[in-house]
């Protein structure tokens, strides 16, 4: 499986979310108009724990940060994360090339921050690939 799926399947999963909001893609002009989703993909190590090889498997980490405006509480920005963090429950199995990306743990919050004129709520969701 190659990361190019990876990401598709993760992010077709992503912009499915109803209401759907928008996203800023990694390497895709983005100006941001209103609240949106930054999609980052964090690959970690690739694994094949047996000798002979044959099944190697891909383990990462999707980092979804929820963007708001800055200046207010962060209500707006924590609702956007936990949606997005809701659309990535553990054990969800997404197609992705001959097999799936499994979310392999529950979607983590990070500190949330201020950068400049937006405020920002990372969500971390981690997966592992199968087949």
């Amino acid at each position: 499986m190659t990361l190019d799926e990876i990401e598709q399947a993760v992010g077709e999963h992503l912009a499915a979310l109803s209401p759907a909001p928008d996203i800023a893609w990694p390497n895709k002009d983005f100006t941001p108009d209103g609240e949106y989703v930054e999609f980052r993909h964090i690959p970690n190590e690739r694994v094949d724990p047996v000798i002979s090889g044959g099944y190697e498997y891909q383990i990462g980490i999707f980092l979804l940060s929820a963007v708001t405006a800055s200046g207010g509480y962060s209500g707006a920005a924590n609702t956007l994360a936990q949606r997005v963090a809701d659309r990535f429950p553990k054990a969800l199995r997404l197609a992705a090339g001959g097999g799936s990306v499994v979310i392999s743990a529950p979607a983590r919050f990070g500190t949330p921050f201020q950068d400049g004129t937006r405020f920002r709520v990372p969500v971390e969701v981690r997966y592992i690939t199968e087949g």
